[in-house]
């Protein structure tokens, strides 16, 4: 949370690297940001900022946490994806760890 003063500067100067974005099939029927609500945008952040950099770009400070998503069991919805595998209608070990990717493609897109 943030006043006005705070938040403007950051969108003026393109800090602003990330933003909670509703699916595709939702926005046509979205009017405006303060549609986006939970789960669309979850912890309510204003103009649905999900990331903000310093103002040369390299500093990154994102929330919702990838980097968290290093296990299936991580996941937000990670008890069905535990019955499935009980089930035996999926591998655990085939599991894509997804949250880190975006780490693996800021190292790759450098080197």
């Amino acid at each position: 949370m943030a006043d006005d003063k705070i938040i403007s500067p950051l969108i003026k100067n393109n800090q602003v690297a990330c933003q909670y974005a509703l699916p595709v099939e939702s926005i046509e029927s979205a009017v405006s940001a303060a549609d986006k609500q939970f789960p669309y945008n979850p912890n309510g952040s204003l103009m649905d900022i999900a990331g903000i950099c310093d103002p040369t770009g390299r500093v990154f400070g994102l929330m919702p946490h990838p980097e968290a998503f290093n296990h299936f069991t991580n996941h937000p919805d990670w008890s069905s994806l535990k019955e499935k595998i009980k089930r035996g209608e999926m591998d655990a070990a085939s599991q894509p760890v997804t949250g880190i990717r975006i780490f693996e493609n800021a190292v790759e897109y450098f080197f």
